[in-house]
């Protein structure tokens, strides 16, 4: 319970590389899956979850070795934020950044296509915030954690 079984750097640095892959599994995943986590994708993520587990700890079931995992995603994540706090770009990279998907009533084609968004899907939030035209919409955006805003128009 109490001895390691892997050596501790080898936690670490499994830890690390499950942590930076699955950093950039996501990113390729997309926007609009972690603002929106359907029954299916809670099911996936807890498959994956297990599927990791293993490359993780080795067969380690040591106290110290799970805690040793945790430490290294904490210290991980508090680096990544570290970064992106002093550097405008590494943010970008690292969190994402809004994406305007309506302008002026108009919606941006590209972006919901590049964005894997699709038009009932897009209609169904904006319902969501109590707005039934897309002509009320000054901007909406896709936010960096998925999540859709509008901005509506102003009534003169």
């Amino acid at each position: 319970m109490w001895n390691l079984s892997t050596p501790w750097h080898e936690l670490v640095i499994r830890a690390s590389t499950i942590f930076i892959l699955l950093f950039i599994m996501f990113k390729i995943w997309g926007k609009k899956h972690l603002g929106e986590l359907t029954a299916f994708d809670f099911v996936i993520l807890l498959i994956m979850s297990e599927a990791v587990q293993n490359a993780l700890v080795d067969g380690d079931k040591s106290i110290p070795g799970g805690l040793i995992v945790i430490a290294t995603f904490m210290i991980l994540v508090s680096l990544m934020n570290i970064i992106a706090f002093h550097s405008r770009k590494a943010e970008r990279l690292l969190e994402g950044s809004a994406k305007v998907i309506i302008r002026e009533g108009r919606i941006m084609e590209r972006v919901l296509k590049k964005e894997r968004i699709s038009l009932p899907e897009l209609l169904e939030a904006i319902h969501e915030q109590g707005i039934l035209h897309l002509h009320d919409i000054q901007l909406a955006f896709l936010e960096a954690n998925g999540k859709i805003s509008v901005i509506k128009k102003q009534k003169n």
